[in-house]
């Protein structure tokens, strides 16, 4: 009985034994391929251990990878209507021109929707590449981060 209360329920003792092991394996100074494979292992039955670690850093490595799909589908519908829009627009001008024999303001309209169209289109592309480059920074120093992290614990 006294054992039980000093050491508490079976999965703390359990949890508290395999960090004791993993604390004594990460601060052995020879680090042989063998060694990190049995850290890693040991790093995988803390985790395993806890009964809230594992489903947490699931979930959260799951929103992670939703929230990045969704920025890249982002992207690609941007660039998919902004390269529809150029085409649009110069199709626009040269529709513009034959309307010259009719109405010379028809003619001015539809070469300033053709222009509107393809400044459109090359102004979306423009911030949809930055937003781009800044995901792009943003997951590898989300990533790094993640390494970082990692390697203190």
């Amino acid at each position: 009985m006294q054992v039980i209360e000093n050491l508490g329920s079976p999965k703390e003792a359990a949890n508290e034994i395999i960090h004791n092991i993993l604390g004594k394996h990460l601060s052995d100074d020879e680090k042989t391929p063998c060694k990190r494979a049995q850290i890693a292992w040991i790093a995988i039955l803390a985790v395993l251990a806890s009964p809230i670690a594992f489903p947490l850093a699931l979930f959260i490595f799951a929103a992670s990878v939703t929230v990045i799909a969704i920025g890249f589908a982002a992207i690609a519908t941007v660039i998919a209507i902004s390269l529809a829009a150029f085409p649009a627009g110069v199709m626009i001008i040269y529709g513009g021109f034959t309307y010259l024999s009719t109405s010379i303001s028809a003619t001015i309209l539809a070469i300033g929707l053709g222009l509107l169209a393809i400044g459109l289109a090359l102004l979306a592309l423009f911030v949809i590449f930055e937003l781009a480059r800044l995901l792009f920074k943003g997951v590898g120093a989300a990533i790094r981060w993640g390494i970082n992290k990692g390697r203190k614990s």
